[in-house]
């Protein structure tokens, strides 16, 4: 079974009780009667956008693979699309994952009494505000939040490189970044020109999710 980070929250998004890893199994009693959102490694998605006119439903659903189709190596049969909300004229959000992963992690849930009402990204976990890029260090990885529907994840030994590439290609450059880190982890991040404020996590990086969710609200 996995282990997996918890935290539950009260009506308004303060923590109640919070757990350090514990398998799933353990975890079920917790989300009796609750508001579950199941927050999944970027690593398993993909994130990107499409353009189209089409608006309801039913034509979204068949129109969103077909337009993701030639910059997706698999089968779009294979794969699962979730919409997020329409911005500017016709473009919308949209989150890739394989049916096969996602159907054996609600099995897994299910098999234990978890039922989740959302299931997304834990990119999307990390805060949010204009102008600024979020930044999470964890166990030698990075999680990058850029915009309110983009975001990446890279290992800390490219993540100078990455930070500087994608700097470059963004249409509108952020003020500031705000970066956490978990359990003392500090991270080298130089040359980028912008302000950069560092936080240090105990609850990490449960708590943290709690805020960005809270915020999504």
């Amino acid at each position: 079974s996995h282990f997996v980070k918890w935290i539950k929250l009260d009506d308004e998004g303060v923590p109640i009780t919070r757990g350090a890893e514990a398998r799933l199994q353990q975890v079920s009693s917790v989300t009796q009667n609750a508001n579950v959102i199941v927050l999944l490694p970027l690593e398993q998605m993909l994130l990107t956008s499409v353009n189209t006119r089409a608006r309801k439903q039913k034509h979204l659903q068949k129109a969103v693979p077909f337009a993701l189709e030639d910059e997706l190596a698999d089968d779009v049969e294979n794969l699962h699309f979730a919409l997020g909300t329409r911005y500017g004229e016709n473009d919308f959000p949209v989150a890739v994952i394989d049916k096969h992963i996602l159907d054996r992690i609600i099995d897994e849930l299910d098999h234990v009494g978890i039922y989740p009402d959302l299931i997304t990204a834990d990119v999307f976990g990390l805060p949010h505000r204009e102008g600024t890029w979020t930044l999470l260090i964890e166990n030698e990885r990075a999680l990058v939040r850029t915009d309110t529907y983009q975001g990446f994840t890279i290992d800390l030994h490219n993540l100078q490189q990455m930070l500087t590439s994608s700097l470059r290609q963004a249409e509108i450059t952020p003020a500031e970044l705000n970066v956490y880190c978990c359990d003392d982890q500090q991270v080298a991040i130089s040359k980028l020109n912008l302000p950069i404020s560092t936080n240090e996590l105990d609850d990490c990086p449960p708590s943290l999710f709690a805020d960005g969710l809270d915020e999504e609200e």
